[in-house]
């Protein structure tokens, strides 16, 4: 049996067993909701999420459509799902609010996310359901770009049958103590990183730092991205970064976060990465 109400922009598909999905238009009310975020990877960041949607959510076609997950019999958080709705041709399509901007994808799980295959089935039944019958329905739900672990927690949307490997791939990195990796390495290679590290410093404009004010990070953010034009330009391939929605993200990224991101200058040629 389903209920479903709305009202301000939420609605709520409850069911007696399984998960109460509650879907929201709203990226801050979600995130109030939702309360305390521990993401798992940079991209499920409630930073992240909350540039994305000011600089998307008022994207011609672009609907804000974010799953909120609970256990329907405690009330235990079980998922949050930053989704979008959007049209392509005359499909109504769900997705995960990246339009080709996020590494990776997941839901945010809560101590309620489901465990195993059964679980994830009824997970899945009950998000379906919800995204189905809101407002103007769903004709293709796509998730991708979604990592099968997220840290030692497996991604409930990868446990289902009929999931297939993605068209992009990414690598894990774990840094462990730097000074324990460099005594692993060969005495050659030792010896050659310390005679790297003396050429370093003997160029006046070499530096390493946190840029820790935001108008030196957004001059930064502009360095990066006549940088990447100019490359790309270079190798004949289109930079589609620099439109006005993708440039406000990345502004409001950097303005928002600069007490989380580095940026490193060197040799006078500046460069940003990411939290």
């Amino acid at each position: 049996m389903t209920t479903a109400v709305e009202k301000f922009g939420v609605r709520v598909a409850s069911y007696a067993v399984g998960y109460r999905v509650e879907l929201v238009s709203d990226w801050a009310y979600a995130a109030v909701r939702w309360g305390t975020f521990e993401p798992l990877t940079a991209f499920q960041h409630p930073q992240w999420y909350a540039s994305w949607y000011r600089a998307f959510a008022s994207t011609d076609g672009v609907e804000p459509l974010i799953a909120v997950v609970s256990d329907a019999a405690t009330g235990e958080r079980a998922a949050l799902l930053p989704l979008i709705c959007h049209r392509q041709g005359s499909l109504r399509m769900v997705e995960f609010a990246d339009l080709n901007l996020t590494d990776f994808n997941a839901p945010i799980l809560g101590p309620a996310a489901p465990r195993d295959d059964v679980a994830a089935w009824q997970f899945w039944r009950d998000l379906q359901a919800a995204l189905r019958k809101a407002p103007g329905g769903a004709d293709l739900i796509r998730f991708r770009k979604m990592p099968v672990k997220l840290a030692t927690r497996s991604n409930p949307l990868a446990l289902l049958d009929g999931i297939g490997p993605s068209v992009v791939n990414g690598n894990l990195l774990t840094i462990g103590d730097d000074h324990a990796w460099r005594y692993e390495l060969s005495r050659k290679v030792r010896k050659e990183l310390g005679r790297s590290w003396r050429v370093f410093p003997r160029e006046p404009s070499a530096a390493f730092r946190v840029a820790t004010d935001t108008g030196e990070a957004l001059d930064l953010l502009s360095t990066t991205e006549m940088q990447q034009g100019a490359r790309l330009n270079g190798l004949g391939l289109n930079y589609v970064l620099d439109n006005a929605d993708c440039t406000a993200f990345y502004r409001d990224l950097v303005r928002e976060g600069t007490a989380r991101g580095y940026a490193v200058r060197l040799c006078g040629d500046d460069r940003t990465c990411d939290p």
